[in-house]
Order: C-alpha cells, then sequence, then structure tokens
C-alpha cells in the first residue's frame, strides 16, 4: 500500500450506524479505513479532511441508500472518487443498501456497470470480499497470538 489509507468510506448520515459496523469488522481485518467518524477530530475543516480521506486511500466503498442517493454531499464524494476510478484506476466498490441495479443505472449509469455486494449478505461476509481483493487473495490479513506459545507469555 502507497497510500496511508487502504479504504475510503462515503455514505450518509442516515446510515451511520450500518457504516459503523462494515467500518469496525474491515478494521478487525486489518484495513486502514478513511471513515468520518474515525478520522474527522474538534477543530478540523471538514472539506479538507474529505478531500485528503479521498486522496490518501488506494480504494473507494459507496454505501448506496435512498439517503445517498438523494444528497449533494455525498455526490460530491461520489464525483471525486468516481473521477479517480476513471483517470486514475482507483478500484470502487458499490455496496447496494436499499437500492436496486435498475436504481442505480437510473441515477448514475456508468456506476451500474461495477459489479457490486448488497448489504442483504452479513457484514462479515461483505468485509472478506473487500479484504480478498485489497488484499490481492493474500490468505494471511493478521495474526492472532497464541497465549499458550511462550514467545507470546511476557
Amino acid at each position: 500500500m502507497t497510500k496511508p489509507y487502504h479504504l475510503f468510506i462515503s455514505y450518509a448520515s442516515e446510515d451511520e450506524a450500518y457504516a459503523t459496523e462494515l467500518s469496525n469488522s474491515l478494521r478487525y481485518l486489518g484495513l486502514s479505513i478513511w471513515f468520518a467518524p474515525l478520522a474527522l477530530k474538534v477543530g478540523d475543516k471538514l472539506l479538507a479532511s474529505i478531500n485528503a480521506g479521498l486522496l490518501t486511500s488506494e480504494y473507494g466503498l459507496l454505501l448506496l441508500s435512498p439517503p445517498y442517493l438523494a444528497k449533494q454531499w455525498t455526490s460530491y464524494e461520489l464525483d471525486v472518487l468516481h473521477r479517480q476510478h476513471i483517470e486514475d484506476q482507483k478500484r470502487l466498490f458499490p455496496l447496494w443498501h436499499g437500492v436496486e441495479k435498475s436504481q442505480i443505472a437510473q441515477w448514475n449509469p456508468g456506476l451500474s456497470g461495477i459489479i457490486a455486494l448488497k448489504s442483504t449478505e452479513s457484514v462479515a461476509s461483505i468485509s472478506g470480499k473487500i479484504a480478498d481483493v485489497i488484499y490481492q487473495g493474500c490468505p494471511t490479513r493478521g495474526i492472532s497470538p497464541n497465549y499458550e506459545n511462550p514467545q507470546w507469555r511476557f
């Protein structure tokens, strides 16, 4: 990884609880995540922080839901991520959360052509699929210490 973040999560504030659960699952798998509640600190300039996150992430996750499709702010994030996808080959992970392909095709035809995940799958399954792509199939994502091994006792 050449950038500090593996993944930028773009989501509508109405979906924050689900996005938080997904972020926690992805972080558990060892991924470095730019996620607003984790990255933004008191006094940060919102737009500058989001732009920095967009520019310093290798991949983008789009949590596409009815509120996401309706908001201007998420539209900005999508515009930047989609441009990076086209110009810089940044890989995007669309995640349909309460929307169907026909809605996405009508809203953004270019985005509907990217293979998507559906939130009807478990968060663990979704996280695992994303991690497999980011880690490029590497079977080891982290090491769980074995406390029976003397090396880990002290």
